[in-house]
């Protein structure tokens, strides 16, 4: 097995009314660079002269370009049967009720880590000793 492949996973998630046979294809795991437009939507910031500085937060373009980036194909269609284009105007496009369920999915992929991840690769927040003994608490002089 391939390193990536293990990351390969995805999940069809239905949507629309029921029994419509609407579904849209989710990654369940999103390389960085898939995430980082949607990252710099999120933390972006300038330099304003006579000021420090100004930072913009756009959460909602954030979570639509996650879920763009999350999405491998959809079966969603216009009048004329023609399949959406996988593009962020159709992202935008979904009604708010098949957004938010569409985004808790992904939302939820990146969750943090279940209790027993946490014991197979604990960090102790105490450095990369995995004992957790961050080393002296005070320094110590290194003899020449």
């Amino acid at each position: 097995m391939a390193f990536l492949s293990a990351y390969s996973a995805t999940r069809k998630v239905p949507i629309g009314p029921a029994g419509s046979g609407y579904w849209v294809e989710l990654r369940e795991h999103l390389s960085k660079g898939a995430t980082e437009e949607a990252e710099r939507a999120l933390t972006s910031g300038r330099v304003v002269p006579g000021q420090d500085f100004e930072m913009s937060i756009d959460t909602a373009r954030y979570r639509q370009l996650m879920l763009l980036a999350a999405i491998v194909s959809w079966n969603l269609d216009d009048d004329e049967g023609k399949v959406w284009p996988l593009t962020l105007k159709s992202v935008q496009d979904l009604p708010g009720s098949e957004f938010d369920r569409l985004w808790k999915v992904v939302d939820d992929f990146n969750s943090p880590d279940s209790p027993q991840e946490r014991r197979q690769f604990p960090d102790a927040g105490a450095g990369s000793d995995p004992h957790g003994d961050g080393g002296p608490a005070v320094p110590v002089d290194v003899l020449g």
